[in-house]
């Protein structure tokens, strides 16, 4: 049931791949999502030691309607529209626990969906271990040096007139390498799933004297598809296919750089490296320094594959590559979905946090401002252009004085709070200028945007955080935490 809700969601939104595509522009109707993921603490008394995945699922139906998806035998649909997925990783050193929203039509039922699905996970977690021994851990990294966290998927056009053409003609260009790697990835994956039958055959011959001292330091097996193989050959398999399908990934960059997504590119990457000041989740790096932001400060792309070749972008294309190379080689349902004039990205340069309102004003202002930029509004002032992006984006990410400035194409230096001060002026001309298309949640956002650019100014001239913004910012939080302890 939540799988044919979800699709039936899709199909609206997005229709076709080239008809139904025009629509009347509306304020704060894009489809938003927010993915999330938890990993897990164990107490030192705890003798499990391990998060029982279907024990969880277990507790979860017993309260709400789910069913299993099709292409995921991990991933679960509930029927409020969200899901839930097990990532285990092949050294089995990592879990991970993935929770994703329904797919909402506003900043405020994104963020009311959000919340319920973390409310779920804790109590069903707590209710699996009354005593503690396992507790969900909401974060952006491990000790290991990992980064995780979470990201918010929005509908966005992928590109305008010619642009669009460019970009589907791109697409047909992959068509030939796409088959060939689909065939020859399905290749791969048999021989290393035989490979390992014959391994284990090999293994049931040994005699048990020997077999105690050969298999004393076995790597661990995992269960796939209810078949047990040794975790090396999954890293092998891995490792092959990323081989194998390294052009095709290469191809759909270049096409994604030249032709996709430009306008956003051109005119929002400023508000996306300023915006850690209101949605960071605040952070001690290694050397013990206090920042604002750790997806921020990793950030080293505009636009990209994040995990993929150490890319860590703002604008994620991962479900596009995932669309494009998975499935059998004649299947290509995710091939077709690309050439959609609207489809959803992910903006990866968010933490995660716990402050209801941070998490709101990020999914607000996000949409409005791109909002802004699907209407092609004209700007009353020049969109400022940092001479580096990426470098102010990780500059002002550990800069929690705010005092930090990057000079610009203009000759003009700007710090994260006045680009933030320049996006809200526009955004609020832009709701002037649309009569009957603004909202009321979108005027609130505004108001909240502005009261909290106000007290982030304040901070400014005294040196330190506003403590106004105490229990509403998770930097600010964590930060007078921090001096608490002093």
């Amino acid at each position: 049931m939540g799988k044919t809700v979800r699709k039936n969601s899709l199909t609206r939104s997005q229709g076709s791949a080239f008809a139904g595509e025009e629509r009347v522009f509306k304020v704060l109707q894009r489809s938003i999502q927010i993915t999330a993921e938890y990993s897990f603490t164990c107490s030192p008394g705890n003798t499990t030691r391990n998060f029982d995945y279907d024990a969880f699922m277990v507790n979860v139906r017993a309260k709400l309607p789910a069913v299993r998806s099709i292409e995921n035998d991990r991933r679960f649909f509930l029927a409020n529209g969200g899901s839930f997925s097990f990532e285990s990783f092949y050294d089995l050193d990592r879990n991970l626990l993935e929770s994703s929203t329904a797919e909402c039509s506003s900043p405020m039922a994104a963020l009311e969906s959000y919340l319920a699905m973390r409310r779920i996970a804790e109590r069903s977690v707590a209710e699996n271990h009354p005593d503690g021994g396992i507790r969900l851990l909401q974060g952006n990294h491990d000790g290991q040096g990992h980064s995780y966290g979470q990201h918010e998927s929005y509908e966005v056009q992928v590109a305008q007139g010619i642009w669009l053409l460019l970009w589907r003609v791109g697409l047909l260009v992959l068509l030939p390498y796409l088959v060939t790697y689909r065939f020859v990835a399905g290749i791969w994956m048999l021989l290393i799933l035989m490979l390992s039958r014959l391994e284990q055959c090999r293994a049931s011959w040994i005699p048990p004297r020997l077999k105690s001292q050969e298999t004393q330091h076995v790597p661990p097996i995992l269960v796939i598809n209810s078949r047990p193989i040794q975790a090396k050959w999954i890293l092998r398999c891995a490792r092959g296919l990323r081989w194998m399908h390294a052009p095709l990934v290469l191809l759909l960059r270049y096409n994604i750089q030249l032709f996709a997504l430009r306008h956003y590119r051109r005119l929002l990457t400023p508000f996306f490296a300023s915006r850690c000041i209101i949605d960071g989740s605040g952070f001690v790096d290694s050397e013990g320094r206090y920042g604002i932001s750790l997806r921020g400060s990793q950030l080293n792309a505009i636009i990209g594959f994040g995990g993929y070749g150490g890319s860590k972008p703002i604008f994620c294309c991962d479900g596009w590559l995932k669309g494009l190379c998975l499935g059998p080689p004649l299947h290509l349902t995710g091939y077709w979905k690309l050439f959609r004039k609207r489809q959803k990205i992910d903006i990866s340069v968010g933490d995660s946090g716990l402050c209801p309102l941070s998490l709101y004003l990020r999914l607000g202002t996000t949409s409005l401002v791109l909002d802004m930029a699907d209407s092609q509004t004209k700007l009353s002032k020049p969109i400022p252009v940092l001479k580096d992006i990426t470098a102010a984006c990780r500059r002002f990410a550990m800069d929690w004085m705010l005092l930090a400035k990057e000079p610009s194409r203009q000759r003009r230096p700007w710090s994260a709070t006045d680009l933030q001060k320049f996006y809200l002026l526009e955004t609020r001309r832009f709701l002037e200028t649309s009569p009957g298309k603004a909202t009321d949640e979108a005027w609130k956002i505004l108001e909240i945007w502005q009261t909290t650019l106000n007290q982030l100014s304040g901070s400014d001239e005294r040196g330190e955080p506003s403590e106004d913004l105490v229990g509403r910012i998770d930097w600010i939080t964590k930060l007078w935490l921090l001096n608490q302890l002093d």
